[in-house]
């Protein structure tokens, strides 16, 4: 019997449903704070290490913006190609 592979670079999807639940309870800047702030920041890092991580950006900021932008929040910019993303290493990592 062999156990299902957990794939560690699919965590975002996770975070993103206990985000729109964090918002519920708790307020949207809770939520920000939760997912832009810690989920987002730390993703970011290990994409800089990890190629399955990398190639997962895209989605997950994508999804950061259906969410944000569902509850109406202003800070989401509504823009649609590549974002500039600050990361530690460098000035900044481009994803399409």
């Amino acid at each position: 019997m062999s156990s299902p592979s957990i794939e560690f670079h699919k965590i975002w999807i996770d975070q993103c449903a206990a985000t729109e639940d964090i918002r519920e309870t708790f307020g949207l800047e809770n939520a920000l704070d939760y997912l832009i702030g810690e989920k987002l920041f730390t993703f970011l890092m290990a994409s800089e290490q990890d190629t399955q991580f990398a190639a997962e950006v895209p989605a997950f900021i994508h999804e950061i913006r259906r969410i944000f932008t569902a509850a109406g929040d202003p800070r989401i910019p509504q823009t649609s190609g590549t974002y500039q993303i600050p990361c530690a290493s460098g000035p900044g990592s481009r994803y399409r």
